[in-house]
């Protein structure tokens, strides 16, 4: 792409590999180029931070779901043993 836009035979100079300090981006030095395309690198790298995204909702959701099974036991033990009674005398029950 970059090719046919600038018609000068050369690409952006961020296609020169990292370690050279002299490279212009010249098609006619091809040793002084990455080879292929950052695209992929990019791709690949964001999959796998949205892994990581992902377990850690996967993992907030399970902590979630325990802490709503442990508040339905407690509200279910609350109607059938008194040690779970309100402390407020004549207090209603939510």
């Amino acid at each position: 792409m970059w090719f046919k836009q600038t018609k000068n035979n050369s690409v952006s100079l961020s296609c020169c590999k990292a370690a050279l300090t002299n490279c212009t981006g010249s098609l006619t030095r091809p040793m002084d180029l990455y080879s292929e395309g950052c695209e992929a690198l990019v791709v690949k790298k964001l999959q796998e931070i949205m892994m990581y995204i992902i377990w850690a909702a996967l993992g907030f959701a399970a902590i979630q779901l325990l802490g709503m099974l442990c508040a339905c036991i407690v509200l279910c033990r609350r109607s059938r043993d008194p040690a779970y009674e309100l402390l407020i005398a004549g207090g209603t029950y939510a």
